[in-house]
């Protein structure tokens, strides 16, 4: 559990940020080693993200993630 007054989402995206996901991940797979359930994992590459980010800067990058993730939470299985 993360230490009370960390946050647990991006505020440029709004989604997990790296501690959620990783406390939700090791929690959901303890459970499923206990069940013995399936589990399927979905990540998304942002493929040459470092050379937009280098090439045109901060900004750039901050609206290439904001855009990513608008698109991933208008789907229907989003949060």
């Amino acid at each position: 559990m993360a230490p009370i007054g960390l946050a647990e989402t991006s505020i440029l995206t709004g989604l997990a940020n790296r501690r959620a996901f990783l406390e939700a991940a090791e929690s959901t797979l303890e459970r499923l080693s206990r069940t013995k359930s399936p589990l399927t994992w979905m990540m998304i590459d942002a493929g040459h993200f470092k050379m937009v980010k280098n090439t045109y800067r901060y900004h750039a990058g901050d609206a290439v993630l904001r855009y990513l993730a608008e698109r991933y939470l208008q789907r229907p299985h989003a949060r």
